[in-house]
């Protein structure tokens, strides 16, 4: 018995490695190629004054991915989809940084500037008679 493989070997589409033993089992070993973090991007959502829910995504990528975030304020966070609440201060708008990365090695990086609402502040109002 004659057998041949028609292949370049590059793990992509065809085995990296192919055994036959004494008993002529042949076993061929494929590995999966990785698939690099491509098309990051970010939404920002102000669900209620100071709070803003972040939710990643990319277009391609081998899982698992993670996502970091640096919120431009300090803070940083991971996951996905992240809720950060912003201190009440002078400054409304921050640079916002997520990173997705997977194992191939890769990542990928966008930053953003996002502007919050100012929150609106009640006061109380004391009428006196005279």
């Amino acid at each position: 018995m004659n057998a041949n493989w028609d292949g370049d070997l590059s793990g992509a589409d065809n085995p990296e490695t192919i055994t036959m033993d004494s008993d002529k089992v042949v076993t061929a070993t494929f590995t999966a190629s990785c698939v690099h973090v491509a098309g990051a991007d970010f939404t920002a959502v102000e669900t209620s004054p100071l709070v803003v829910r972040f939710s990643g995504t990319v277009i391609v990528g081998s899982p698992p991915i993670t996502y970091t975030w640096d919120f431009g304020d300090g803070s940083v966070g991971s996951g996905q989809i992240v809720t950060h609440t912003y201190a009440l201060s002078s400054t409304l708008t921050y640079s916002v940084t997520m990173t997705a990365t997977n194992a191939c090695p890769s990542q990928e990086t966008v930053e953003k500037s996002i502007t919050l609402r100012s929150p609106t502040i009640y006061l109380p109002l004391v009428m006196r008679n005279g």
